[in-house]
């Protein structure tokens, strides 16, 4: 009976760090999408002219705000069911592109109807909380692992949180915060909060990005699908280890000519 080598065993019960960054960069999009908007939800609303009653504007706020959530709620069941027929990895990525279509339709929104079909897109295409708990437990099989696994999508959560909190406050109505970089009758000025959904929508195509070279996938009959996006992937990392090394290789040479 053939004996496993010493060093593949010692890999399949290494912690996958790389693969649980991988999920990270996929996941933190999300809070990112989500929270942006909390900051100036309340003066987009304002600024549809529906009403001038601030307890309606919350209302319409709140409306909007729990679009997304209420959304991805009813589709959560509906993509989890697909990743089970199709895989992990293109239902992730789906949803991932979902939530950019969102922020783009949600920023060039010029009326309540148009915010809320926005946000309720983001969520009706992103079915990717269930299907990144399943991916971690997929991922990560050394059960003593496990407990540091979980954990690191609660603080990947949070940590975009803060991410886009921070992009919603800071570039919302840029003419009017920032008229000396921002100049009237430009796109900033008909449409006062594109510029932080833009900077979102970044961030969104990243993640995709980084989704579609280095994320494996981990569902067991989709394992050996070919992967022409990891191809692709493997190749760069490959070429960025080769010019790192002829690098390294060329600074020792250099050491070696001035010790001489």
């Amino acid at each position: 009976m053939a004996q496993r080598d010493p060093a593949s065993r010692q890999d399949s019960h290494a912690f996958p760090i790389k693969q649980m960054i991988v999920l990270g960069l996929c996941r933190i999009c999300e809070p990112i999408a989500f929270m942006s908007i909390f900051p100036y939800i309340y003066y987009m609303i304002e600024s549809f002219h529906i009403t001038t009653d601030g307890k309606q504007i919350a209302l319409y706020a709140g409306l909007v705000t729990s679009a997304f959530a209420f959304a991805e709620c009813l589709a959560g069941p509906f993509w989890g069911r697909l990743s089970d027929k199709y895989g992990r990895k293109p239902i992730l990525l789906t949803g991932i592109a979902g939530t950019g279509i969102s922020m783009l339709v949600f920023g060039f929104s010029r009326n309540l109807p148009m915010a809320l079909i926005g946000r309720a897109l983001g969520g009706i295409l992103n079915g990717n909380i269930g299907v990144l708990q399943t991916t971690v437990a997929e991922v990560v099989t050394v059960e003593a692992h496990q407990a540091r696994a979980y954990a690191i999508m609660p603080f990947v959560w949070c940590l975009g949180s803060i991410v886009g909190s921070a992009i919603g406050g800071a570039l919302a109505d840029p003419v009017r915060n920032y008229p000396g970089t921002f100049k009237h009758g430009t796109i900033f000025e008909s449409f006062p909060y594109v510029l932080a959904n833009l900077v979102c929508a970044t961030f969104v195509m990243f993640s995709l990005t980084v989704g579609i070279l280095f994320l494996r996938e981990t569902h067991e009959d989709k394992k050996e699908r070919r992967d022409i996006g990891c191809e692709i992937g493997d190749w760069i990392l490959s070429c960025c280890c080769k010019t790192s090394g002829r690098q390294s290789m060329s600074r020792k040479e250099e050491h070696t000519e001035e010790t001489l």
